[in-house]
């Protein structure tokens, strides 16, 4: 008899189904599956306990039960009644893990939709710019060396050519810098470089050489 009630307590829609399971993924499913579950064996219980609380009742009035024997039905049903409220848990969760999201909510009240969406990257600028020296000698002064290189460069790179002897014989110049900025300002003022764009110190003798951005980290290509 109990296993067919069992079975036609757990066939009893516990509540409808969402409202749009399109709007995402319910992470609660699972939860509401088992609490589910857990509903149903409360239900059972409680018919259980009524069953034994009206059998107790008729025996009671029927026969001479002694104390003892008395007692032990009594708690008896007290277990399966106790029982079958620490069940209702079960309901609790099934019901409060999908409030907003069943039929029977107002549409004000039903959970909302949430959109993520990135921030989008800083504008970036496609041209190029550059600080020479002047025509003659064609050279950067000390200080504009020292101002572009640590500005564009890592302070790994720009140390030895800041610090570079470059009245030694045969030493190799610094005579400009070329890099890209990062937007909006797209001129030669912007001394920010794309992240993930390398920048080119010039030299004499038409040397050049390509160096990581100081912002090289920021890059996420």
């Amino acid at each position: 008899m109990f296993e067919k009630i069992a079975t036609g307590f757990s066939r009893l829609p516990l509540a409808p189904e969402p409202v749009n399971p399109d709007q995402g993924p319910d992470y609660l499913a699972g939860l509401r599956d088992f609490a589910g579950q857990f509903l149903t064996g409360c239900i059972v219980l409680v018919v259980i306990s009524a069953i034994v609380s009206v059998t107790l009742f008729v025996i009671g009035k029927m026969t001479a039960l002694s104390n003892a024997q008395s007692k032990s039905l009594m708690w008896s049903g007290r277990i399966f009644l106790g029982a079958a409220i620490i069940g209702s848990v079960g309901g609790l969760i099934f019901w409060g893990s999908g409030l907003g999201k069943f039929n029977l909510m107002p549409a004000q009240a039903q959970q909302p939709t949430v959109e993520i969406t990135k921030k989008p990257a800083k504008s970036t600028c496609t041209n190029t710019v550059e600080k020479l020296g002047p025509i003659f000698p064609n050279n950067l002064s000390d200080d504009d060396i020292k101002r572009y290189a640590t500005a564009l460069l890592t302070e790994a790179d720009a140390t030895p050519i800041i610090n570079a002897d470059k009245n030694g014989a045969g030493q190799i110049r610094v005579t400009g810098f070329r890099w890209t900025p990062t937007g909006p300002d797209c001129t030669s003022n912007n001394l920010t470089p794309d992240p993930c764009q390398d920048v080119k110190v010039l030299g004499s003798r038409d040397v050049e050489k390509d160096y990581k951005p100081r912002t090289t980290s920021e890059c996420k290509n």
